[in-house]
């Protein structure tokens, strides 16, 4: 397994409250990389905190927005992390057996619903299954089919996690697999200390030995384009 990479299967070690923080650090960050403040993700922070049935939701002041991962400017994300079959997601998405008036403001909005479901690893199937028992909660509410719905499992979520190498750094070291010397992000003075701007190591005897660890990752980001990307706060 490459350095900057993790186990899909390692993430169900997450408790709840950690996995709605990932969920929203990787919004922040998704949001970041594609030029807008991370300000525009807001989230309780706490599963016992009365959400009305948000637990991440971004709202970003654009006409349009698509990363790939975020399919609207107006998108809540709902974090489980047990499973979510056809009978939990009608559950989920309703209230006294009505559409919830949360998810039926985002479908007048043309906003996204989107439930990263931990324990589900869906074949192409069990996801399409789980896609349409979506879209059977919101058929027939007002403008319901402008309404962009997804389910992410625990790939797709290891997936958007590995776009993210600060995030997938701040998630490791929630799991205990943390790298000796590494953090999750720093600041631009601190790797310039070392590398200026060519990737080669300057010398310097005040720089911490630990900033040295990042020469070939270092080199990476510098010809991949992908370092600020990497810096952006976590």
């Amino acid at each position: 397994m490459a350095i900057f990479d993790i186990e899909k299967n390692d993430l169900l070690r997450l408790s709840d409250v950690l996995l709605e923080e990932l969920i929203a650090r990787l919004a922040e960050a998704e949001v970041s990389a594609n030029g807008h403040s991370p300000a525009y993700v807001r989230w309780s922070g706490s599963i016992n905190a009365s959400d009305g049935g948000i637990d991440i939701h971004v709202q970003v002041p654009v006409e349009n927005l698509s990363t790939g991962f975020l399919e609207r400017p107006d998108t809540i994300l709902q974090a489980k992390k047990h499973s979510m079959p056809r009978a939990a997601i009608q559950k989920e998405m309703s209230d006294n057996g009505q559409l919830s008036a949360t998810i039926a403001e985002q479908a007048s909005k043309g906003g996204s619903y989107i439930i990263v479901s931990l324990a589900d690893d869906c074949s192409p199937t069990k996801r399409a299954e789980r896609l349409k028992a979506m879209q059977d909660v919101v058929r027939g509410t007002p403008n319901f089919d402008h309404m962009h719905l997804d389910f992410y499992d625990r790939s797709k979520l290891a997936q958007w996690l590995r776009q993210h190498p600060s995030v997938l750094l701040w998630v490791k070291e929630k799991l205990g697999q943390g790298y000796s010397g590494w953090k999750p992000y720093g600041t631009v003075q601190q790797v310039m200390a070392v590398y200026g701007h060519t990737g080669q190591p300057l010398l310097n005897n005040n720089v911490n030995p630990c900033l040295m660890r990042l020469s070939s990752f270092w080199k990476h980001l510098l010809t991949q384009n992908q370092f600020w990307k990497f810096l952006q706060p976590v």
